[in-house]
């Protein structure tokens, strides 16, 4: 029977993804996002018939209001359509500079974080460093000094700016092909360094999709020499990150790396099915999404998690379960149309300046990242987001209104330069 119902949840993410392949005749950040959930409705089927672990108490209204709120939450993502044409990036010196800034803060991070990563991979015990994060995550060494920690979150916070611009760069003209990969380079010591700090093998994929979402945008303006160039890149970085997740996952399961890795990729739907919507009575109102705000403002933020009546544990909840535990059914759904109509500012759009991609970009891999869950205080790099939204926007809006005032001028009847 629960099997039966899992199998029912894969049908209107299969039928949703087919109608989007159908009408836009290619991949879509929609399309990926929304196969993202198919493939974990999926393995969420396997996981059942495997008796690996055992959801008893499923229910298809649950799987209903999960797809409902995914949906809500992903539709913008139907609008936004990316050509050779209808994309912007107005270069300046400021936009340069903020480049740099991405750069160095990067250099400086894989400055500390390469011999952490180094020592780690010699002590070749990413058990017992997976096992620390579970049971003394407060004694793992983020790092070292201020210094270091002002670069990381910099860098951080500018990361969807630098992937944005990264493949803008493989779209220009003028290609510069070593400012180009250094910057990828960057891009992937520092993402293998924060993966190694903790053990994770998700953190790895999805920093990875972070970068396919953002070559979609660009991809129609990249010339197939290019393409060819970003094609091996891509190989090199999979070998490599493969390399590393078989290592972990080897050294974290054992002879049960291929359960648990059915068990890590199946089971957040049927989590926020069984262990979320059903038993919760109470909710924690914004103690979840908000928590370093809360913390900032002097205030609580712990969850007691069996007190609200939630029995997942550790488990996965997507990121549908995350608002859940904080607004309840209602509150998520309204929290879902909030972000639907603000970010349908970004993608219906006929053309798309740089601000606009580094808002889609983070979003598309945001949802993707919710599929499994997102971690508490999500509301901080949100808030950076915005901030450094603002940021290039306003770096674009002097240069857009430098160019209007010199059009009006020229085209003016007086004017001397007529």
């Amino acid at each position: 029977m629960n099997l039966d119902i899992a199998i029912l949840n894969v049908v209107p993410y299969l039928t949703v993804f087919l109608m989007s392949l159908r009408s836009q005749k290619e991949l879509t950040l929609f399309s990926i996002i929304i196969f993202a959930y198919l493939m974990t409705a999926i393995f969420g089927c396997i996981l059942i018939n495997s008796n690996i672990s055992v959801y008893p108490n499923l229910s298809i209204f649950n799987f209903i209001y999960l797809f409902i709120c995914v949906l809500i939450f992903v539709w913008p993502f139907r609008y936004a359509k990316f050509t050779a044409t209808n994309i912007t990036i107005i270069e300046n010196r400021w936009i340069n500079l903020l480049l740099i800034v991405y750069f160095i803060s990067g250099v400086i991070v894989a400055f500390y974080g390469v011999p952490r990563t180094i020592a780690t991979a010699q002590i070749d015990d990413w058990a017992q460093v997976r096992n620390q994060v579970y049971t003394d995550a407060d004694s793992i060494e983020y790092y070292s000094s201020t210094f270091e920690k002002l670069a990381k979150n910099v860098y951080t916070y500018l990361t969807p700016f630098g992937i944005v611009m990264i493949f803008y760069q493989f779209s220009k003209k003028d290609f510069n092909a070593i400012a180009t990969i250094a910057l990828l380079a960057i891009w992937g010591i520092n993402t293998y360094c924060d993966s190694t700090v903790m053990a994770s093998r998700g953190m790895v994929v999805f920093s990875a999709l972070n970068l396919a979402l953002a070559f979609i945008m660009f991809r129609k303006a990249i010339s197939a020499k290019r393409k060819k160039i970003i094609y091996i890149i891509a190989i090199g970085f999979a070998i490599f990150f493969y390399t590393y997740v078989s290592a972990v996952s080897e050294a974290r399961f054992k002879d049960d790396s291929n359960d648990m890795a059915l068990w890590y990729l199946g089971q957040s739907m049927n989590v926020f099915n069984q262990d979320i919507m059903t038993p919760m009575h109470d909710f924690a109102y914004g103690k979840y999404f908000f928590k370093w705000f809360i913390e900032l403002f002097g205030g609580n933020s712990d969850i007691n998690f069996n007190a609200l009546g939630s029995t997942h544990g550790v488990q996965f909840m997507t990121f549908i379960g995350c608002f859940f535990v904080d607004f309840g059914p209602l509150g998520t759904i309204i929290v879902g149309l909030i972000m639907c109509r603000l970010l349908m500012n970004f993608t219906r759009k006929s053309h798309y300046y740089l601000s606009d991609l580094i808002v889609i970009a983070y979003y598309a891999n945001w949802y993707i990242n919710g599929v499994m869950v997102v971690g508490r205080g999500q509301s901080l790099p949100w808030a950076m987001l915005f901030i450094v939204y603002f940021i290039v926007r306003n770096m674009e809006t002097r240069k857009l209104r430098k160019h209007t005032t010199v059009y009006l001028k020229d085209s003016h009847p007086h004017s001397k330069n007529k």
